[in-house]
């Protein structure tokens, strides 16, 4: 029987690449419990140190790097973010998540131009990515390009999953809130 915690993580992607690992058994499974935990209970440091020890036994698993790279952004290490980023997309170059984290990473070192062009690339690759949706919107806000923001979110909220709200921070920012 199969051991996770009670509660998930709010990310169900980041769920679903572990579950994918443990499926095609990159990752044994007492591993997937350990990260998934680490993961839901926001202990960044302690997922960092467990997906070093994993990558050293298991290089070629693309999810690890990926999810590497997501946890090097939350814990603002935006360089090496760029360099797991990297590692994921020798690995799976037709993937669109890396674009989307190498877009974060980019966003959040200020070089905000390079973080939309790495969102549309993700979104060429796959149309249907909801993280990149969202991205782009909030940035364009950012920009006060209200009018393309907009867009991308109501694509993300055609896309989405029945009950999967799909934030923006535009609320209270855009003349056509409301509308």
């Amino acid at each position: 029987m199969r051991r996770v915690p009670k509660k998930y993580p709010k990310n169900t992607s980041v769920r679903k690449r572990l579950d994918a690992l443990v499926q095609q058994q990159e990752i044994p499974q007492q591993n997937h419990a350990k990260l998934i935990h680490a993961f839901a209970q926001g202990r960044y440091a302690d997922l960092h140190a467990q997906l070093l020890q994993l990558i050293e036994s298991f290089p070629q698993a693309y999810s690890l790097w990926l999810l590497l790279g997501n946890t090097l952004l939350k814990l603002k290490g935006y360089p090496k973010a760029e360099l797991a980023f990297g590692q994921a997309r020798k690995l799976d170059p037709s993937a669109s998540a890396r674009l989307t984290g190498l877009g974060d990473a980019q966003r959040w070192q200020g070089h905000d131009e390079a973080a939309l062009g790495l969102y549309d690339e993700a979104l060429e690759q796959n149309p249907r990515d909801l993280t990149a949706l969202k991205n782009c919107g909030n940035l364009l806000a950012d920009f006060g390009r209200f009018a393309a923001a907009i867009g991308y979110f109501e694509r993300a909220r055609v896309l989405a999953p029945a009950g999967r709200p799909v934030p923006g921070h535009i609320c209270g920012q855009c003349p056509h809130d409301g509308q």
